[in-house]
């Protein structure tokens, strides 16, 4: 019998090839629909679903896709149309994330072109989780909450960056304020995320957590996990949509 999941999604680490506690990585502001991801630490990548994965033949296409229309530096409207068919947001709306005032130049945009460029053609597989979040844990922070529990496959690659790129990547976070269209972006270290005891969104928590443990800091054993959300390694990213649709029944999937 297939797994019944709600959807799949891809979703990337870039990190200092040279230092791999320090990442890119998304946080979730207080606008989200769901008050549990609020303040939760997301890798960067979206999911196998609407007009725009349609032509998406594996996981790595998709988190491709999504890194290019993701991280850049012009803050034109989004619409939350994915969310709606996620089932995570009730209206479709257009949104735009905040940046600095400081006006961006066309220097930034190359720069930062230069560092996608890096990041989608580093990637490699690291792994794929079966994340669920309970009703429970969203009643626990949300009483009015309607949403139930829910499962993701979620699919991890890596993008090892060179110091130089790594090094623009920081510059630029420190500039603009926001490099990602779509929610905000913190060039940050495990260290950092201690300190401040962050956690994941959409239990993301676990696979950053053994991605740490597998670079060798033991110390991200104290990563705080979110009760009531479990996240389950399922193996390594598959080849195509294809062979995962022989093994999971998905809820949710691109529209043709």
């Amino acid at each position: 019998m297939k797994i019944r999941i709600n959807n799949i999604s891809s979703v990337v680490v870039p990190f200092r090839r040279a230092n791999p506690a320090q990442i890119l990585i998304e946080i979730k502001d207080n606008t989200h629909p769901i008050h549990l991801v609020r303040g939760g630490l997301c890798p960067i990548g979206g999911n196998w679903i609407g007009q725009t994965a349609i032509h998406d033949a594996s996981p790595l296409d998709t988190v491709r896709r999504e890194v290019f229309e993701e991280l850049v530096l012009d803050s034109k409207p989004v619409s939350t149309e994915a969310l709606v068919e996620l089932g995570l947001a009730e209206v479709v709306e257009n949104y735009a994330t905040s940046r600095n005032e400081n006006a961006i130049t066309n220097f930034e945009r190359l720069m930062l072109n230069e560092v996608v460029g890096v990041i989608i053609d580093s990637m490699s597989p690291f792994g794929s989780y079966l994340n669920t979040i309970t009703r429970e844990a969203m009643l626990s922070v949300d009483p009015s909450s309607t949403r139930e529990t829910f499962t993701t496959l979620s699919c991890y690659f890596l993008a090892p960056l060179d110091d130089a790129t790594f090094f623009k990547l920081s510059v630029l976070q420190q500039r603009v304020g926001n490099l990602s269209n779509e929610s905000i972006t913190l060039v940050t270290s495990l260290d950092e995320i201690l300190e401040r005891n962050l956690s994941g969104a959409f239990a993301h928590e676990q696979p950053l957590r053994d991605f740490f443990l597998a670079m060798g800091f033991n110390h991200a054993k104290h990563m705080r996990i979110v009760p009531n959300q479990t996240s389950v390694y399922a193996g390594p990213p598959l080849a195509s949509y294809a062979d995962y649709l022989k093994l999971y029944d998905v809820a949710k999937k691109p529209i043709g």
